[in-house]
Parts: C-alpha cells; sequence; structure tokens
C-alpha cells in the first residue's frame, strides 16, 4: 500500500483544516492514504474536549474550532506537525495499535537526539521532566484516520503559557532544542521519516 507524502512547509491553519476535512469526506477505497508535513503560522486550537470560554483571540493570537479529539492547544512555526490521513480499515488496524505505533515512533526519533521521553495515563501525548514535548489529537471518519501529532522541535513557547494546556492548569511544555542545541526541524523529519515508512508502506510518492 502507498502513501503519498506532502511536505506543505509553513500553512494558514484554515487552508489545511479545510483540505483535510475535504480530503477525508471525500475519500474512497481507491483513494491512496496521504501523510502532511508542516508548520502552522502562530494559531491556538480547541479540540472537541475543550470546556473554557471561547475566545476568538488569545493575546491576538487567533483561536480556532477543531475536530480533533483533546482540548486547547497552541501551534507555530518551529513545531513539526504530521497528519495521517490513512484508511486503518484497509490496513486492518485498530485505533489503539495506530496509537501505540505512533508514540513508539516518536519516541524513538527524540532518542536519536538523546532525548528520552516517557508517557501519562490521561494525557496523551509524550513529556519529559514532567513536561509536554510531543501531542497526538486524532479523529476517525469511517474508519479513515484525521489530524495527527506534533513535536516542538525549536519554537517560541511563550503562547502555551496563555493557555491550560490539555485542559491543566500546571501543564509545562518544552521543545527539542532546549535538550539539543543542533536538533533542526529538517533533520527531525528525515529521521521521522525513515520509521513511519517501515510501518506503515513499503512504497512512497514523494510530492
Amino acid at each position: 500500500m502507498s502513501i503519498i507524502i506532502r511536505d506543505f512547509g509553513i500553512c494558514d491553519w484554515n487552508l489545511i483544516n479545510f483540505s483535510m476535512n475535504m480530503f477525508t469526506n471525500l475519500r474512497n477505497i481507491k483513494t491512496k492514504d496521504e501523510l502532511w508535513l508542516l508548520e502552522y503560522f502562530p494559531v491556538f486550537t480547541r479540540g472537541i474536549s475543550e470546556k473554557s470560554k471561547f475566545l476568538s483571540y488569545i493575546n491576538q493570537i487567533p483561536v480556532f474550532l477543531t475536530n480533533r479529539g483533546g482540548k486547547m492547544t497552541y501551534h507555530g512555526p518551529g513545531q513539526l506537525i504530521i497528519y495521517f490521513l490513512i484508511d486503518l480499515r484497509r490496513r486492518s488496524m485498530k485505533i489503539l495499535v495506530f496509537i501505540k505505533k505512533i508514540l513508539s515512533i516518536i519516541k524513538e526519533t527524540l532518542q536519536e537526539f538523546f532525548i528520552f521521553t516517557y508517557e501519562k495515563k490521561k494525557f496523551p501525548g509524550l513529556y519529559i521532566d514532567n513536561q509536554k514535548i510531543s501531542s497526538l489529537g486524532l479523529r476517525v471518519v469511517h474508519g479513515c484516520i484525521m489530524h495527527g501529532f506534533s513535536i516542538n522541535v525549536k519554537m517560541n513557547l511563550l503562547p502555551f503559557t496563555f493557555i491550560n494546556v490539555c485542559g491543566i492548569k500546571s501543564m509545562k511544555v518544552i521543545d527539542m532544542f532546549y535538550y539539543n542545541s543542533k536538533v533542526t526541524l529538517l533533520k527531525v523529519k528525515q529521521k521521522i521519516l525513515k520509521k513511519i515508512f517501515k510501518i506503515f508502506s513499503n512504497i512512497y510518492c514523494l510530492t
């Protein structure tokens, strides 16, 4: 089964969100799976579990509603986002198995930069020194995955302090650069794609 890889660079959240929903709603059994790599211009997104009062802007950064799982988070340049637009039924893969594989891929990638992470029960993602470094937010539509995960590589972390990350007031966030000053977004992309290829496909179409 082939996967089409698309690297969009830095993007507008609304454009990608619209495109992802359209892709998922219109796909059929013949639609090839896709993997989208990107960064976002500064934006806050509210997952379907977020219960706080809705604000259109927080400190001049726009806030948008999203249909992924989870609560409020921040996206900005220097954060790698990978969206998995994958038909789980066609791959005979359960959602919990998919999540386990993804977390394992991220963990192993971070280890190559000498960053050793762990998971927390009830709070999806990866942590180091009680600080979140990678987030996971998904949605399944007719057996097909939408959304994916983010890794804080080298970014401005200040906007995270404007919100309760994962709905937790004391939740702190960190990036890879704090632990390894030689890390770059390109290096992380290269290493994580190699691991994704081994698990999800034997044929690759780069665009």
